[in-house]
């Protein structure tokens, strides 16, 4: 390669890089394609992707991020999470053919935020706006528990309001005792040797190549594409979200019906909190 490469030199390389190592599988590649080569390439897909949408959030370019929904809206019908893909498809619509231009613009410019408020601490790391409420709900919680009342959430919704100014002071007792309230010091960790470590093992083990001479090797469960499988559903001609959507949406708006939740054909996730038990003897 060139010392000097043009930007449409490195812009085909990485395309030829994409190809090779993180192309989704095609409806006209054979079947009996090495398993291992296709999970693997699946994978490394998906996560440049959610690699993307995480840069572009954290740098506040909300322009990644919206380049990706029709994508995601497609992983999520492929994946049998209707509710998130009609979220999504209610989303596109409004920004695309409902709003006006100038307000879509004020609901993009308000879609992420600087929690800190500050820019003179590195570079800016920029949240979701759902994230503030989850943070102040979380510091609400902290309060409550740290004053021992377990009562109702009654009260909980009550001192919920305050919660910014609880910030506020936590932030105003770090600087009269002394303790930085964001370290000043902090640089980020090298991940080369890890880099290394992956890219050896990969090696090792073949993950992102196939010798021409072996038969192809098996899997014990192909990846489904969820993309792939999203596109194909939104092609229906019976039970198509895409359909579904827009007949829902008819409804609501000339008869006012509401438009409910649906069913996910996806298992729910369940979260198994432990009880919690009173300390033996030797632990006190």
């Amino acid at each position: 390669m060139a010392s000097n490469p043009t930007p449409q030199t490195l812009h085909d390389i990485g395309y030829q890089i994409l190809q090779k190592y993180a192309r989704a599988p095609r409806p006209s590649d054979p079947d009996d394609i090495d398993g291992v080569l296709h999970n693997t390439r699946l994978l490394m897909r998906d996560l440049l992707l959610f690699r993307t949408l995480h840069e572009g959030v954290k740098s506040g370019d909300f322009g990644r991020p919206e380049e990706l929904f029709g994508i995601f809206t497609l992983f999520f019908c492929g994946a049998g999470a209707r509710n998130y893909c009609a979220e999504f498809l209610h989303f596109l619509q409004n920004m695309h053919m409902v709003w006006t231009p100038d307000f879509a613009n004020v609901m993009r410019d308000n879609m992420l935020i600087n929690m800190s408020g500050r820019g003179d601490i590195g570079p800016v790391s920029m949240r979701t706006l759902s994230t503030p409420s989850s943070s102040f709900s979380l510091v609400s919680k902290q309060f409550y528990v740290s004053r021992g009342v377990r009562a109702s959430w009654d009260e909980l919704s009550n001192i919920s309001p305050a919660s910014h100014i609880f910030a506020s002071l936590k932030k105003t007792f770090r600087t009269t005792i002394g303790v930085g309230y964001k370290g000043l010091s902090h640089t980020d960790p090298d991940t080369s040797p890890l880099v290394r470590r992956v890219a050896k093992a990969a090696a090792e083990w073949s993950l992102l190549t196939r010798a021409e001479n072996l038969p192809p090797r098996t899997v014990k469960k192909r990846t489904v594409d969820a993309y792939l499988t999203g596109l194909e559903r939104m092609g229906q001609s019976s039970k198509n979200p895409l359909k579904d959507f827009h007949m829902k949406r008819r409804k609501w708006l000339e008869q006012g019906v509401v438009m409910e939740p649906e069913e996910d054909d996806i298992a729910p996730v369940v979260i198994v909190f432990e009880p919690e038990t009173e300390p033996s003897s030797d632990e006190v």
